[in-house]
């Protein structure tokens, strides 16, 4: 059973302004740091031998009637940009 001196201050300190400030401040600071750490910054990566796949020539030369002329690339270098979590997503 509780006495009525530790229900009277708990009701005092849920009741009091400066308690819900504080509370609220603190939880704005954790959403900041979350939002910050994963989207806030940009990134940059860069991905090397990278292979070059051509997928849809035949479709493209029926549809379109495009032709790919060369194929001496076989693979090439990216540089992306991009939020720290999606860069990071990456590989």
């Amino acid at each position: 059973m509780q006495n009525k001196s530790e229900t009277s201050t708990s009701s005092k300190l849920t009741d009091s302004r400066v308690f819900w400030a504080l509370l609220s401040v603190f939880i704005a600071l954790l959403i900041w740091v979350y939002y910050g750490s994963n989207y806030g910054t940009e990134m940059t990566r860069t991905f090397t031998g990278v292979e070059v796949t051509y997928v849809g020539r035949d479709a493209m030369r029926d549809a379109l009637s495009l032709i790919i002329s060369r194929e001496d690339t076989t693979s090439v270098s990216l540089t992306l940009t991009g939020s720290r979590r999606d860069v990071a997503k990456l590989t």
